[in-house]
């Protein structure tokens, strides 16, 4: 297991953000309930973070773009490489597993913020759970970054074939390096609660390319 002081200080992390300027969770949802101003920052806040994971995927869909061309342009492209299109990018992935068992705190789309209660455009999803509750990867693929996501804590991003990507946010332990092949339902580390406003929770996004899709229903498809 790779202890997250490998991957960043965890007080640097918790420092980042709403979360670190007012220290305790319970203390920054009453304040949030009460003070506007803290209210507006957190808006301001939620739809800075969502750009950055936006610009993130886009940058490693740039990146897996090139190394095909550039594998095209040689002729050998590597095995099992699939035309990204809607019609073949489901089944490129091959089977798939829910993250985490538990309630979903945070729909996809355009729902009321579980914190903020303002209506807001989610990228992903959130699932509750319990600390030490182990996330495994959505489908088989490659760990193409480890890292500290702004708004989401410790992250996993896994590419799958197709341009797929799936994220997992607010980790407390990670597994995984970047460059590793991991297994549909492989456990890559445990949810925590850093980055996290309301708890401990799990962030999970799914990007076709850079256009992000419902999570619940990309895990039905087959």
């Amino acid at each position: 297991m790779v202890e997250l002081r490998t991957l960043r200080n965890k007080k640097a992390v918790e420092e980042k953000g709403l979360v670190g300027q007012i220290k305790n969770q319970g203390t920054v949802l009453e304040t949030l309930k009460r003070d506007k101003n803290v209210q507006k920052q957190a808006l301001q806040e939620f739809e800075r973070n969502q750009k950055t994971m936006l610009a993130l995927i886009k940058k490693l869909e740039e990146k897996r773009k090139k190394e095909l061309e550039e594998a095209k342009k040689k002729k050998s492209a590597p095995k099992g490489k699939i035309k990204t299109t809607p019609s073949t990018v489901m089944a490129a992935v091959g089977p798939k597993c829910m993250p985490l068992q538990g309630d979903i705190i945070s729909e996809y789309g355009s729902h009321e913020h579980p914190v903020l209660h303002i209506m807001t455009k989610n990228l992903g999803i959130e699932i509750r759970g319990k600390r030490g509750n182990p996330i495994k990867a959505a489908a088989k693929g490659k760990v193409v970054m480890v890292t500290e996501i702004d708004g989401r804590g410790p992250s996993v991003i896994i590419e799958h074939e197709g341009g797929i990507y799936s994220v997992y946010g607010h980790l407390n332990s990670i597994r995984v390096k970047e460059g590793m092949e991991v297994r549909n339902c492989e456990e890559i580390g445990e949810v925590g609660d850093l980055a996290s406003l309301n708890g401990i929770k799990l962030y999970f996004q799914i990007s076709e390319g850079t256009r992000t899709l419902d999570p619940l229903q990309w895990l039905k498809t087959k």
